[in-house]
């Protein structure tokens, strides 16, 4: 730590005692607020025993008084309960430290063992086999009867189980539940390291304020949602970046990977849930239903509290959108009220696109919302240039409507003022909550009953998925996905009628006229994004299901569909099995219709012959399409199609004869998929599909391709879509100049190597590879004349 930062560190510590002792009212000669009453912080801290060492780091590591409100302006000391100072050595936010995924739940583990108001679970693993965890704070009497609670917000999130009488008393006698996320992504270093000090404080403080928070709020927090790329992003902070103090002068802030497929993207899964930590949070929604959600960022000057400049998805409640704003506002006068600059709303991000981790929440009527707190994505001090930042066409530093006290041009900015502004506008939520939490309950209980209502009176009122489809395997997935999100869906048990159009016995039905009916049509419908709107889309603005899985689904604008009785709710995971002709044929025969599954098939009988036809043919009957498949039979071919048949969804039919028609073999090529270093999540999705329909594959990088002769190890080269990495970087990678730079695990940083590995992840293929891939297309293709 260089002396101009110990300088200006001992003057902030200064600045605060001088600038916040005219901003209370407080009595030096009054003993009720203990010795050095001239730390103006003592009239809050007056309810509690004060914690002198981690609060004087507090203003140690506070650039500007301006920054730290008086709530979050000192630490409560406990004899019994640890402090994260107590377990780590530090307080959240110390300059040059960040804290290791074990640490910190080491501390969330100390917390929990000593006091009553805080539990630690596990919530699940993640791809690389770490646990991924909730802490929950409240009263010890409220933490004793979660069960209950939890009932009680599953009773109001199905209106046609529970009546409005019942709800009226469910509310009286329930606590919301708020659910706050931090660590989504990785490098947004910041939210982790707060969390730590929020929950001490919400369970040891006798502040008021907190105290009635913990009485009447029920606070979930994942304290590290991505937790692989957290382990990831520390050791690379250590390994490689501690040593540098300014962004204009530093090597990439982020690791190669983030979790094992993805990074940002895990940001955007909240449709496919395919990923660990969706799937973990979306079973935590169901588990507690909570009525509102925080998702913790780190990016925008200085605190962006979200609510969005539209257009607003259509298919969210009116009351949500209130409910955005109305935190938002709150929170903006509570911080405005004490000198909290930079704190605003509304000029980023548009409010359209579903498929965010925390829209699980919108999508299913609670709320979510998310903060955007300014950060250095490190734990270092750093001088901060705003005068060119601009969101929504002005700048960040001047004053508008949803911006009245905009920030400075500069500013010079910590880990810990992060923590300050972030902890601040949680506590202020948290208070929101507190003092309105009947009012949010009757809300998330009004939002089922409106899409119940909006069901039965706005068309579409259904839609039907026939269950004849090209490819069962991708109806079944699209079934089974509307299921995930806890739609209902149902299967007629006779054949039926709507208007001109026949339905069959089996196929499904998705009433609107459900509590999560406004989700369905989102997920079903064609939502256009409006040509006129005045902010252009900030994300994907296209994901109806029917479409994205190629399965045809028809909306139902006749609401006799709602009057239809002879349906089955579909309770078991959906499969098609498929099937194996009997007898000892010729051959066996697969239609060709565009199955994935066949793609995985192929690999799974990969020790038998397997020709596509090159041309329609006829047989059985029938006309089979071309790239049909020919199985000539062999011995132990009929078992191994019945595995295949049962669990592919395929079906197996006899050729007595061979066919006569042109036909070539299916070849297993041998496959790369060939990644740079400077970008790998488009590279992780194209591994993840392979994995998940059992394609082998090597994994290959710059050292691979210059050593050359790729021709004699592969057949095929793939390479994800580049976009995101210019064509310099695709060949000369990351700056050398930062090089070299190792990404291999070892016993300081462990958790590097993974996915790959490398002793320097600098300079990239360069021309030598360059030439070796020309070489290897040269000496390609398919016609090799």
């Amino acid at each position: 730590m260089g002396c101009d930062f110990l300088r200006r560190t001992a003057v902030a510590s200064s600045l605060v005692l001088a600038a916040t002792a005219s901003t209370y009212d407080y009595d030096s000669n009054d003993p009720s607020q203990g010795a050095g009453a001239e730390a103006p912080w003592r009239v809050e801290a007056q309810h509690d025993a004060v914690d002198e060492t981690g609060t004087a780091e507090i203003h140690v590591h506070t650039t500007d008084p301006r920054y730290v409100t008086p709530i979050v302006s000192y630490i409560p000391e406990h004899p019994e309960v640890p402090s994260p100072r107590d377990v780590l050595g530090y307080i959240a936010g110390t300059e040059g430290k960040l804290t290791r995924p074990e640490d910190e739940i080491r501390y969330f583990k100390a917390l929990s063992d000593a006091s009553p108001r805080v539990q630690l679970r596990v919530m699940g693993e993640t791809e690389e086999g770490r646990e991924m965890h909730l802490v929950i704070v409240s009263s010890a009497d409220n933490m004793a009867r979660l069960d209950q609670y939890a009932d009680y917000t599953r009773a109001l999130a199905d209106p046609r189980k529970t009546t409005p009488e019942q709800a009226r008393d469910i509310i009286e006698q329930a606590k919301p539940v708020m659910h706050i996320t931090a660590g989504l992504h990785s490098p947004e270093t910041g939210p982790p390291e707060m969390v730590m000090e929020l929950a001490y404080r919400l369970a040891v403080s006798n502040h008021p304020q907190i105290q009635n928070i913990r009485d009447n709020v029920i606070l979930l927090i994942t304290p590290i949602t991505d937790v692989d790329g957290r382990a990831k992003v520390v050791d690379w902070y250590y390994r490689h970046l501690e040593d540098y103090e300014t962004r204009d002068y530093m090597p990439s802030m982020s690791p190669p990977y983030w979790g094992k497929y993805v990074y940002h993207d895990n940001n955007r899964d909240g449709i496919q849930i395919s990923q660990k930590l969706t799937e973990h949070y979306t079973n935590a929604f169901f588990d507690w239903h909570p009525i509102y959600s925080i998702d913790l960022h780190e990016s925008m000057p200085l605190l962006y509290v979200s609510g969005g400049t539209g257009p607003y998805n259509p298919n969210i409640d009116p009351v949500t959108i209130r409910e955005w704003q109305w935190a938002a506002s709150y929170e903006m006068s509570e911080l405005q009220k004490h000198g909290l600059p930079g704190v605003w709303t509304w000029g980023f991000y548009t409010g359209w696109n579903p498929s965010y981790l925390l829209w699980v929440t919108n999508n299913h009527n609670s709320m979510g919302r998310f903060y955007e707190t300014f950060g250095n994505l490190s734990a270092k001090t750093m001088e901060r240039d705003l005068s060119n930042a601009s969101y929504s066409g002005k700048k960040v530093t001047s004053q508008q409507w949803y911006n009245a006290d905009p920030p400075d041009e500069k500013v010079m900015w910590s880990l810990r003022n992060n923590t300050n502004y972030m902890q601040s506008g949680v506590l202020a939520s948290l208070r929101w909550l507190s003092q309105n939490g009947k009012d949010l309950l009757d809300n998330f209980y009004r939002k089922g009953q409106n899409s119940i209502r909006d069901g039965q009176s706005e068309a579409p009122y259904a839609w039907v998925i026939p269950q004849d489809q090209a490819d069962p395997s991708r109806l079944a997935y699209l079934v089974n996905q509307l299921g995930r999100h806890r739609v209902e869906v149902h299967r007629a048990t006779r054949d039926f009628a709507i208007g001109e159009t026949d339905y069959k016995l089996g196929d499904f039905v998705v009433r609107l006229d459900q509590p999560y009916g406004k989700h369905a049509r989102n997920l079903l419908k064609r939502e256009l994004f409006p040509t006129d709107a005045e902010h252009r889309p900030y994300d994907d603005v296209s994901w109806t299901l029917g479409l994205l899985y190629r399965v045809d689904t028809h909306p139902i604008d006749d609401d006799a569909i709602l009057d239809m009785n002879d349906l089955a709710p579909v309770t078991d995971t959906v499969r098609f099995p498929g099937s194996v002709a009997s007898g000892d044929p010729e051959a066996y025969v697969v239609a060709n219709t565009g199955l994935n599954q066949m793609i995985t098939a192929r690999y799974a009988l990969k020790r038998f012959r397997i020709a596509a036809a090159e041309a329609e043919f006829e047989a059985n009957g029938k006309t089979y399409p071309i790239g049909s498949w020919i199985l000539p039979h062999r011995r132990g071919l009929k078992g191994e199609l019945d595995q295949v048949a049962e669990k592919h969804m395929l079906t197996f039919e006899s050729l007595d004869e061979l066919p006569e028609v042109p036909t070539h073999e299916l070849d297993l090529p041998r496959i790369a998929l060939l990644h740079n270093w400077v970008s790998t999540q488009n590279d992780g999705w194209v591994r993840y599909t392979l994995e998940q329909y059992g394609i082998p594959f090597d994994y290959i990088a710059d050292a691979e391709v210059r050593r050359g002769r790729l021709a004699s190890k592969y057949d095929v080269i793939m390479m994800a879509d580049q976009r995101r990495a210019s064509a310099k970087a695709m060949v000369h990678g990351r700056d050398p100049k930062f090089g070299p730079q190792e990404y291999t695990s070892t016993k300081d940083f462990p958790s590097h190597g993974y996915v790959d590995e490398s002793r320097d992840i600098t300079s990239g293929f360069g021309f030598e590879g360059l030439a070796n891939l020309e070489e290897f297309l040269d000496d390609g293709g398919t016609d090799r004349k």
